[in-house]
Order: structure tokens, then C-alpha cells, then sequence
């Protein structure tokens, strides 16, 4: 969880001023409490005694809305909520209302169904935007996150530490091995849908699919 802090930090201080020594923190809002992320995320980040490549940054609000139709997600909220507001996190009512309070979003509803829904407003704000995984629920959602986040120039990303784990290691340097040409079936997927950190926080918001 730590690496998707530290990717969504450092590409913000790349395009930001607003982290200038003396100045305000960089304010993080969330939109989504149905998943355990939200927890580790902000207590990370607005710890007492931060990491020393995360301070300056600060999560000040939530928009908590999940899924109404997945009952563990709507379980998680009501608890979540109560958790992240022990950490001086405002709770409100609108991802509009969030817009106002923060500089970029971390975008943890956990169903990837509304996440185009949910970034468009953001992207529109022009707020950098870290979508957490699954990036959407079809590729023809993720394609239009990319391209939305393109057309109104607003950085984007999303990763996972997935792909950071010893099975996932363990498939990609058996694929490179294989004399069968490509890459299995779920590596292609993820390569088409994924995009590069790199990439992604460029001024221009250029994606690649």
C-alpha cells in the first residue's frame, strides 16, 4: 500500500508548487469507504510522525458513498467512516463538495463500475487523480477515464502492489522464458487497461493502453 502512496505523492510534488517549503500541505480528498485502503492511506499520510517522502501531504475529506448493491460494501462504510474521522477527516456529501476542500483525489470506491462516473467530475476540477483497482469494470470504461483525463488535461494513474508479488513475478519471468509468442492471457488484459506512472503525470496527461 506504502508504494501507491509514494507513486500518487511523488508525481504530485512533480507538478505541484503548492508543496513549497513554509507553504500549506498538499490536501488530499477520498471518494469511496468501502475498503480497507482508505485506512491504511490516511494513516500514513496524516500521521504525527510521516515518512519523510510523505509529508506535506494531508487527507482533509471523504466522500463515503460505495455500492448499494454489494452488501460487504455497504457494510464497510459506516465503520470506515467512523475510522477516518478519527484522523481530523471531514466527511461530506458530494464528490462536488469534496472538489472544494482538496488538490487531487484518491479514488478507493472499491467496485469499478462507477469509477468513471466518479473521475469525471474530478478530471473536469482538474484534480490529479489516483484511481485504486480495479481501474474500472470494462475496458471500454477504462479507455474513456484515460481519454476524459486527456481531454481536460488532468494527470491520472492507478497500480496496484499486485504486481509487486512473488506469484506475479514468478508468471512474468516464466512468460519471458516461454517460446509460446505473447504474454498470457491476464497479462494481456492487464496491459491494455494499466497505463505507465511515467506517462500518466506528463503535462499533457498522455496515456498509453
Amino acid at each position: 500500500m506504502r508504494t501507491v502512496i509514494h507513486f500518487l505523492c511523488f508525481a504530485a510534488l512533480m507538478v505541484s508548487t503548492t508543496l513549497a517549503t513554509g507553504q500549506e500541505p498538499l490536501k488530499i480528498g477520498i471518494i469511496g469507504l468501502d475498503t480497507s485502503h482508505v485506512i491504511a492511506f490516511t494513516k500514513e499520510l496524516n500521521s504525527d510522525k510521516p515518512q519523510p517522502d510523505l509529508a506535506g501531504c494531508r487527507v482533509v475529506a471523504a466522500y463515503p458513498k460505495g455500492s448499494p448493491d454489494i452488501e460487504s460494501s455497504t457494510k464497510r462504510v459506516p465503520e470506515y467512516i467512523e475510522q477516518i474521522k478519527k484522523f481530523d477527516v471531514e466527511i461530506v456529501d458530494s464528490i462536488d463538495e469534496l472538489l472544494k476542500r482538496v488538490d487531487c483525489v484518491l479514488l478507493e470506491t472499491n467496485d469499478g463500475r462507477p469509477h468513471l462516473e466518479q473521475a469525471l467530475p474530478c478530471f473536469k476540477a482538474g484534480k490529479r487523480t489516483f484511481i485504486d483497482k480495479p481501474i474500472a469494470a470494462s475496458l471500454a470504461d477504462a479507455i474513456a477515464i484515460f481519454e476524459a483525463a486527456k481531454k481536460y488535461n488532468c494527470p491520472v494513474f492507478s497500480s496496484s502492489s499486485l504486481r509487486y508479488g512473488k506469484r506475479k513475478v514468478f508468471t512474468t519471468a516464466h512468460w519471458a522464458r516461454s517460446p509460446v509468442p505473447g504474454p498470457p492471457a491476464p497479462l494481456r488484459w492487464s496491459r491494455r487497461i494499466r497505463i505507465s506512472i511515467g506517462t500518466a503525470f506528463t503535462a499533457s496527461s498522455r496515456c498509453s493502453r
